[in-house]
């Protein structure tokens, strides 16, 4: 006897019911045909037909089987679809499909999207239109989210009228609903835009995270993605690779042969001398005979094309040999050959552009990308070869802990808070970069009954201050102090209330304090670009410049009234870079730019090291970005690693000036001193304060 849950048991009647009162399923293609009337372009408000596109049949068929199959007898549990820019990829794979489960097979259905502001676009442009000109507008909410031209967001659930759901989903990780939302349909588009898995990563890419959600049905998940490519890391090109690579071939009007040309066969426009001798000498050639189609061959032969998988072949009657590959991932790509919307006066025309184009090897990448669906396989070297072994066993500066080593001006130190440990590291510094590790450590958060409480995180940081950090100081010659201690504010056990923001307004209170001690947030661009760094590209009252990676944001409704923005990949870049060059030099004085550690009493710097070197910089191309430097993560204790990029952050800032920094006018800010405090923070009446330091 099988057993029903309760949601298998709503399943089972729904199904009854449908098949009891609904007429028969119809095919996708015969949905479209009926229901669907396109609202832009040359053919607005006319009914969509497959005539204008025959191939598409070929990708709604495979569709069809995985709506008819159930659990183990279903073939695929996901479907690609890759192609280029307008060819009607967000028709055919998105809006038509999100139609055909939402209202023939009556499902809930997730949309994944990139960004959160992506989903309103996609709902408000791609699919909105298409219901309010069909017979379904009834249908849609009378009241809540989608029943008005309101703004939508990432977690927005729109509730239709005959009971089915539609609810949006980020690739990026900030809709927290998604964690608890499942259904059995999950359509993705812009699939490449969600970032990319590394091979090195310990965190599973955001594309995965968010297909968990129809997996919880097993077998009967059905995952469906859309996008143009990018790399060859994106999530569309991996399913590609790992799918049935699934291709169109069409004969050859000439030889007969069944061939997929690809961008190599487009040639012509190479040796042209205009632009528009390129778009009329630019053909498509069949890659077995040689012969160049005509636009108006191309089309034919299109029409009539079929549909081989990795590993088939086709003979001249047209009969496809082999088996299907051995995957659960029916993988889709076409190109602008296929596109009846294309012609060759187009392409030869953008292929001649893009060859001649100042930064030719962009162009030529996007051209790729948009045109031919050819993802970039991007350059993935380390930045910096980093050996773990000779930083632990060579850096060692010959100093105690604590030293300030001789013509060292600066001292930063950087930290990092966490639940149940508050992390440091403190850096003296020449003027031309030269650093040395005078101290780091980690305080334990007292842990209660009920847990790690914001009291206990406070008495720590206090015990930081108060306690730790000065005990570093004893000794300094010269009334030497800190110059800037930057403190990570991103995180805080208390929702809606900063507790760092709190502590560093308190702190300023003390002169010795004032000016030193800074709320900073970290921004980058991280695997899956969840907090990319923006640089400011003016200044002002409430954007002001502080070094190279950092700039300060006003905050009114924080106490200190602002914090510093910093890049940290940069800073870590910049610090990473320190770590090569030896200690000293064939002379034994401190080779310039190097950063080295204090000696330690006993043993050695291992965790430390394993700490710093917990990323690996390498360089690669982001979509919409360009190539950046990203840090893979390798291990999650990687705390030292950030108190060591905002101690970097801290030394370049224009008030220590490491490396002789100049601001965006060129005019030298250096400044041998932090500053100077004028009077303590006091609150006025009306509840505004003054005396605050400003970086």
């Amino acid at each position: 006897m099988v057993a029903l849950t309760s949601g298998s048991l709503i399943d089972l009647t729904r199904e009854l019911i449908r098949g009891a009162t609904s007429p028969p399923i119809r095919r996708i293609a015969q949905f479209a045909e009926d229901e669907v009337r396109l609202v832009s372009g040359v053919h607005a408000s006319k009914p969509y037909r497959i005539e204008r596109k025959p191939w598409i049949r070929l990708w709604f068929d495979e569709l069809d089987k995985a709506v008819r199959q159930v659990g183990r007898d279903r073939e695929f549990l996901r479907y690609t679809f890759l192609g280029p820019n307008q060819i009607g990829k967000t028709l055919e794979a998105f809006t038509i499909l999100v139609f055909y489960f939402l209202f023939e097979l009556q499902e809930d259905v997730i949309c994944g999207v990139p960004t959160g502001d992506i989903a309103d676009a996609k709902w408000n442009e791609d699919l909105l239109p298409f219901i309010e000109s069909s017979r379904f507008a009834h249908l849609l909410p009378v009241r809540g989210k989608g029943s008005r031209k309101g703004t939508l967001k990432a977690g927005d659930t729109i509730r239709f009228r005959h009971g089915c759901n539609l609810t949006w989903m980020s690739f990026d990780g900030r809709d927290k609903s998604r964690a608890a939302k499942t259904t059995r349909v999950l359509m993705i588009t812009e699939a490449d835009g969600g970032g990319e898995a590394s091979e090195t990563s310990v965190e599973e890419d955001p594309i995965g995270q968010l297909e968990r959600r129809a997996l919880n049905f097993d077998l009967s998940a059905l995952i469906l993605k859309e996008s143009t490519v990018s790399t060859t890391k994106g999530p569309v090109w991996v399913d590609w690779k790992q799918g049935t690579e699934s291709r169109l071939v069409r004969r050859c009007p000439h030889c007969r042969a069944w061939v997929t040309p690809e961008r190599e066969h487009f040639v012509g426009w190479e040796t042209a001398k205009t632009v528009k001798q390129a778009g009329r000498e630019a053909a498509f050639f069949c890659p077995a005979c040689g012969e160049a189609w005509t636009d108006e061959q191309r089309y034919a032969a299109n029409a009539k094309a079929k549909l081989v998988h990795r590993g088939q072949t086709i003979d001249k009657r047209g009969r496809i040999r082999g088996k299907m590959p051995d995957t659960d991932t029916f993988a889709f790509r076409c190109t602008d050959v296929d596109n009846p919307f294309r012609t060759s006066d187009f392409l030869g025309r953008a292929e001649w552009r893009a060859a001649r184009a100042a930064n030719a090897d962009v162009a030529v990448r996007g051209l790729e990308q948009k045109h031919w669906t050819i993802a970039w396989q991007p350059p993935q070297e380390e930045e910096l070869q980093l050996d773990y072994d000779a930083i632990v066993n060579t850096r060692n500066g010959g100093t105690a802990i604590g030293v300030i080593p001789q013509g060292h001006r600066f001292v930063t130190a950087g930290v990092d808070i966490r639940a149940s440990q508050v992390h440091y590291v403190v850096v003296a510094w020449k003027l031309d970069g030269t650093g040395r590790v005078i101290a780091y450590g980690k305080l334990a958060v007292p842990k209660s009954q009920s847990g790690y409480t914001e009291a206990a995180l406070l008495a720590t940081l206090v015990q930081l201050r108060d306690e730790t950090l000065p005990a570093i100081a004893t000794g300094w010659k010269n009334d030497a102090w800190y110059d800037a201690v930057w403190i990570d504010s991103a995180w805080s056990p208390v929702q809606g209330r900063n507790l760092v923001d709190h502590f560093v307004f308190e702190s300023w209170k003390s002169e010795k304090w004032y000016g030193v001690m800074m709320p900073i947030v970290g921004r980058g661009i991280g695997q899956w670009d969840k907090s990319r760094y923006s640089r400011p590209t003016k200044f002002g009252k409430t954007i002001w410049y502080v070094g190279p990676d950092s700039h300060g944001r006003g905050e009114p409704d924080l106490r200190c009234k602002h914090r510093v923005v910093i890049n940290v990949d940069e800073a870590k870049a910049w610090g990473h870079s320190r770590l090569i060059p030896p200690v000293f030099d064939d002379d034994g004085k401190l080779t310039p730019a190097a950063v080295s550690f204090f000696t330690p009493a006993t043993g050695d710097h291992a965790e430390f090291v394993r700490h710093l070197l917990s990323e690996k910089m390498i360089r690669e191309y982001k979509p919409g970005i360009g190539e950046v430097i990203v840090f893979v993560s390798q291990s999650r204790v990687n705390h030292w690693l950030d108190c060591y990029g905002y101690a970097c952050s801290a030394a370049r800032s224009k008030y220590c000036g490491v490396e002789v920094v100049r601001s965006p006018d060129e005019a030298p800010v250096i400044s041998a001193s932090r500053p100077v405090a004028t009077t303590q923070p006091t609150q006025s009446a009306g509840g505004n304060w003054s005396g605050v330091p400003v970086w």
